[in-house]
């Protein structure tokens, strides 16, 4: 199953691109930030333009945005 991400914590100048990803059928979000390697960052999870949860079930064609957390004074 494909899905597309924008990854805002990736590295490098193409970063924001939307890039086809490939993910297990009945994949959550979870599983996907540990397969980026991402557990240890703060972030806000966007899926079709809805901050979603760990535990949502990732569909065919969904636009996940990873953003991280933004802080300071």
């Amino acid at each position: 199953m494909f899905i597309y991400l924008e990854d805002y914590l990736a590295a490098g100048p193409n970063a924001r691109e939307r890039k086809k990803h490939e993910v297990k059928d009945c994949s959550t979000l979870g599983e996907l930030i540990e397969e980026l390697d991402y557990k240890k960052y703060e972030h806000f999870i966007v899926v079709n333009g809805l901050i979603k949860p760990h535990h949502y079930q990732l569909n065919e064609g969904d636009l996940v945005t990873i953003l991280p957390v933004v802080s300071g004074g």
